[in-house]
């Protein structure tokens, strides 16, 4: 019993390592982005390192700034989706590409789903594909 535990502690002691060294290096990473973009990016890749509290912890002032262009992103998505498809400019182009009315509309509200789909999936990126649980989801 006493090998076993002293094993165990060795092997948690090598997790912790491990876990510390990949942190600094997302860390490193998300720090040496130019924009947004490229942030979004490093958390695609490295997105399954999220489930672990202290990866997750490091990165969390990250994920606070990719939150907030995510929600600026909804609000102008929810303002477009106010102001009803007669009165936005695409209804104009589809009127001038001869769409008519009723189509470029379905057009219109499938661009404004996609547009939600790809938000969420940032988010998810981001946070972890169990984000709607946590309390910043």
């Amino acid at each position: 019993v006493a090998v076993f535990n002293s094993a165990l502690e060795g092997y948690d002691r090598k997790v912790d390592a491990i876990e510390e060294r990949l942190a600094r290096l997302l860390r490193g990473k998300l720090a040496a982005c130019q924009d947004a973009e490229d942030m979004f990016r490093v958390f695609a890749r490295f997105n399954p390192l999220l489930t672990r509290s202290r990866v997750r912890a490091a990165v969390k002032e990250f994920q606070l700034q990719l939150m907030n262009t995510v929600g600026q992103a909804v609000q102008k998505l929810q303002s477009k989706f106010t102001h009803k498809y007669e009165s936005s400019s695409a209804s104009c182009i589809a009127t001038i590409r001869g769409i008519p009315p009723f189509s470029g509309k379905i057009l219109w509200a499938k661009q404004m789903e996609r547009q939600v789909h790809a938000l969420m999936k940032r988010m998810s990126d981001v946070l972890g594909k169990e984000w709607g649980q946590q309390l910043e989801g």
